[in-house]
């Protein structure tokens, strides 16, 4: 595991209709590439974190599909759920921090 550890949220919330119509925002495209491909060639070239935690909820198994475990994007994925996102980002993790999470330590009880 690399010194850093970036976590980006990607669980959804507010919905970006018509344009997010079954898919999550964070997969639309830009210039022919999904926004958070972007943030996460961001994280590993210019911040070298190569362990990433994606907090996801709603079209969770979209971000999913396409990232799968990260190798492909030159890093390591682990995925928070977050499905009651109404109950904020920091519900995915149960209060455990990042590495916890990339751990696979057991999700602490609410």
């Amino acid at each position: 595991m690399s010194g850093l550890v970036g976590v980006v949220p990607a669980a959804g919330g507010d919905p970006g209709l018509p344009y997010t119509s079954g898919v999550p925002k964070c997969t639309l495209e830009l210039g022919g590439e999904p926004n958070l491909a972007r943030v996460i060639a961001i994280m590993r070239e210019q911040v070298h974190i190569t362990d990433i935690v994606l907090v996801i909820g709603a079209y969770g198994q979209v971000i999913r599909a396409y990232f799968r475990d990260g190798r492909s994007f030159g890093v390591r994925i682990i995925y928070a759920e977050n499905d009651p996102i109404e109950k904020g980002v920091s519900y995915s993790g149960g209060g455990n921090d990042p590495v916890s999470i990339l751990r696979n330590e057991p999700r602490a009880q609410r």
